[in-house]
């Protein structure tokens, strides 16, 4: 995934190009709705679908192209894609998720998410990508558990993230990806947070053990083969976050 680091806030120029995403946002809910996200958590988070917009002002093109978001008025990145804002209302930081490819712009200096947190939360479920985020946060709501708030660091935390996470003051546990790269996330993360730690099964995303939903029908078979194995899993979970 590529990522855009800027000096300046990107987002107050393309405010309004994000609420057009924002409204347009059908075809991104079908496609989270497709892992098993439901429509009503999507808009919760404020997700939206990347669109090529019919006229652009000069200096909102400017601003678009300045961050690479744009290569020409005919060639938007985001085209198709689902877009994720955080927070929605005022975003600090855009990702988009096509199938072709991610990529993200603006400022990583706190966990994705944050902007959720209320005073009843009494623990916090760490996630490294934004999708696993929703997944969780869909799965924390159909199990009754909103006292946990869901968050998403991205694969490589900065220092200003982990910070954030340790001033939280909340309990966290860490659900890295199954695979040797969120191994590592997971074991740096915990040693330094002090969080616990609860990988998804070897092989599968947290996205897939929790909702047991893939797009790709080869994923989605490998789901169903190890249905017993993510339910023991979510069990487990369902225990330690209660």
């Amino acid at each position: 995934m590529a990522i855009t680091t800027l000096t300046m806030d990107p987002m107050a120029a393309l405010r309004p190009l994000v609420e057009i995403a924002r409204r347009r946002r059908e075809g991104a809910l079908r496609e989270l709705a497709r892992r098993g996200i439901p429509p009503a958590v999507a808009t919760r988070y404020g997700v939206g679908e990347g669109v090529r917009p019919g006229y652009v002002p000069g200096r909102l093109f400017r601003a678009a192209r300045a961050v690479g978001l744009v290569w020409s008025r005919a060639r938007w990145r985001w085209d198709g894609g689902v877009v994720y804002a955080d927070p929605p209302d005022r975003p600090r930081f855009l990702a988009v998720r096509r199938r072709d490819g991610h990529a993200a712009w603006g400022r990583r200096d706190r966990p994705l998410g944050l902007w959720r947190l209320a005073p009843t939360h009494r623990l916090a479920a760490v996630v490294e990508g934004w999708v696993d985020m929703l997944a969780l946060a869909a799965w924390l709501e159909a199990e009754g558990l909103s006292h946990v708030l869901p968050l998403a660091l991205g694969g490589m935390p900065t220092p200003p993230q982990e910070e954030a996470l340790a001033r939280l003051g909340l309990p966290l546990v860490l659900i890295p990806d199954g695979d040797e790269a969120g191994a590592e996330w997971g074991r740096r993360l915990a040693a330094r947070l002090g969080a616990v730690l609860f990988p998804a099964p070897e092989g599968l995303d947290p996205d897939e053990a929790l909702l047991g939903r893939s797009p790709d029908p080869w994923r989605a078979e490998i789901l169903r083969a190890r249905a017993r194995e993510r339910e023991a899993w979510q069990a487990a979970l369902r225990a330690l976050l209660s």
